[in-house]
């Protein structure tokens, strides 16, 4: 299980842009503020977090167990590694279909459209042979957010739901 949550983690990292500055990611407390564009700040539910602002990775444990990550996608990019491309034009019905369209194919899939902290989001639940995971995504200054939650069954995965979940409540445009 070790060697997919760190897999996993390379993924995310190797999929997205990964940009770090000093003066790009500050954690202080349970708040990050993720000044990069489109900049955002959430809490982290006092998690250890990464260095890098895009993506933004929070675990309880060295990533051996559970992983929740925050990317922030601007238009014209891939949804991720092999995902369809980002429109200019963002919006709750869009994002699910992005959403969906990226995770075709994964086993006991299911995604809808959830009001979470006043917004519309996509969410999608899943799960492999070694982890249960949940992404969310939504619209935000023209940029798509992307939330994904990786994590054993379990206490793991339960606690990992309140942390992704808190991410994505809690999160506001700078």
């Amino acid at each position: 299980m070790r060697i997919g949550m760190i897999l996993a983690a390379l993924y995310f990292l190797l999929a997205s842009a990964v940009t770090y500055a000093a003066d790009e990611l500050r954690v202080s407390g349970n708040l990050a503020t993720l000044s990069d564009a489109p900049g955002i700040k959430f809490e982290t539910s006092g998690w250890k977090h990464s260095n890098s602002s895009n993506p933004f990775l929070l675990t309880p444990d060295e990533l051996t167990n559970a992983m929740v990550g925050v990317s922030r996608l601007r238009p014209g990019t891939p949804f991720l590694t092999n995902g369809p491309v980002i429109p200019k034009s963002l919006d709750a019905a869009t994002v699910q279909v992005l959403l969906a369209e990226r995770l075709r194919g994964k086993s006991n899939l299911s995604v809808s459209t959830e009001t979470i902290g006043g917004r519309q989001v996509a969410v999608a639940r899943y799960s492999d042979p070694y982890s249960r995971r949940i992404e969310y995504a939504f619209a935000l200054k023209e940029h798509l957010v992307h939330v994904m939650l990786i994590a054993k069954e379990g206490r793991y995965f339960d606690s990992g739901n309140q942390v992704a979940r808190k991410v994505v409540q809690t999160l506001k445009p700078l």
